[in-house]
């Protein structure tokens, strides 16, 4: 007796299509992302440093006036604080006629704001009062553009009296340029590292992709301090050199 004939489900049937043509989709997607995969790469660091003898220097100093001591509590005289402000205004006029006679261009010349402040002088010992006065002080800042003058802005500052002299820091004027020249030492050394560590890996150094600037070069300005005596011509006025620092980061692309 035949066996009748047995009509296909159709539900295995679709979902037999439905599973092939996912895999076929699956093959088809993964060749085009084998394709993209992201090319062999090197990233690289760099530091450079350039040492340049400065052209210019910096000077800070303050003039102060005082009013009398007086015991804690004790009322000021009346007209003494503007006898002290009027003292150090005439200092301070003094001053600046001195070092323009020096040589100091009076636009490099710059007086700050007068400041009022308390002293409190305490008692060393038992049964003695504590006194008290107020400080009147005026900064002074100056740029020396021409170093061979600096000796003499010097005496004129000590031979004026000032109160505070904070030393002298150098500089260079154009701070762009020598940037710039540890900026392509610190490039110059990392592009070094990279070749020797493609050769070594028996690799192609490719094109360079990306190149970060690690920081801004660092500036290192030299300071001298003052000595001791106060006397200008003790002081040892060689500035040395100025030290530059830069940091690059660089990817490369490497080739096989």
């Amino acid at each position: 007796m035949p066996h009748p004939t047995r009509k296909p489900d159709m539900t295995t049937t679709t979902l037999s299509r439905r599973l092939t043509l996912g895999v076929l989709c699956a093959c088809a997607l993964a060749l085009p992302l084998a394709a993209q995969a992201k090319p062999a790469t090197l990233e690289v660091s760099g530091e450079g440093q350039v040492q340049i003898v400065p052209d210019r220097a910096g000077l800070n100093a303050t003039l102060w006036e005082k009013t009398p001591l007086r015991d804690e509590g004790e009322s000021a005289a009346p007209g003494e604080l503007e006898q002290a402000r009027s003292a150090l205004e005439r200092r301070m006029s003094q001053l600046i006629d001195t070092l323009v006679a020096a040589g100091v261009a009076r636009e490099r010349i710059h007086a700050g704001s007068i400041s009022i402040q308390p002293e409190m002088l305490y008692a060393s010992s038992d049964g003695q009062p504590n006194r008290s006065r107020i400080s009147v002080e005026r900064p002074i800042q100056l740029d020396i553009e021409q170093l061979d003058r600096l000796p003499t802005v010097l005496e004129a500052l000590t031979q004026a009296g000032v109160d505070r002299l904070d030393g002298v820091s150098y500089d260079v004027a154009d701070r762009g340029a020598v940037e710039d020249r540890a900026l392509a030492a610190a490039v110059a050394r990392a592009e070094g590292k990279a070749r020797a560590i493609a050769a070594s890996l028996s690799l192609e150094l490719g094109p360079v992709l990306e190149a970060v600037e690690g920081e801004a070069p660092h500036f290192q300005p030299r300071m001298m301090a003052m000595a001791e005596s106060r006397a200008a011509d003790a002081v040892d006025y060689n500035p040395g050199e100025i030290g530059v620092e830069a940091r690059i980061i660089l990817r490369y692309a490497l080739e096989e």
